[in-house]
């Protein structure tokens, strides 16, 4: 596969993934899918990389092709930030 159409293949599948969380940042309703991101509602983030280390890419794939999980959701990556600073 070319260096081009895979960089195109990674942005369908975590559009895909963004789209099966909502698509919306859960807190402003940014929609933009550049700017989001997905985020781990109990902030276990840490624990689940530990678990499964992967690359963000094999991370969208899982995402992907597993059912939809109740811990993770969509927010924008300002939104994000603010939250894994302030709470």
């Amino acid at each position: 596969m070319s260096p081009e159409k895979a960089k195109d293949y990674r942005i369908l599948v975590k559009r895909t993934v963004f789209e099966k969380y909502g698509g919306v940042c859960a807190i402003c309703n940014e929609s933009r899918w550049e700017c989001l991101t997905i985020d781990h509602v109990n902030q276990d983030g840490k624990l689940d990389r530990q678990l499964n280390p992967r690359s963000g890419a094999q991370w969208f794939l899982k995402l992907k092709r597993e059912p939809r999980r109740s811990d993770l959701r969509v927010l924008c990556m300002s939104c994000n930030w603010s939250i894994a600073q302030w709470g």
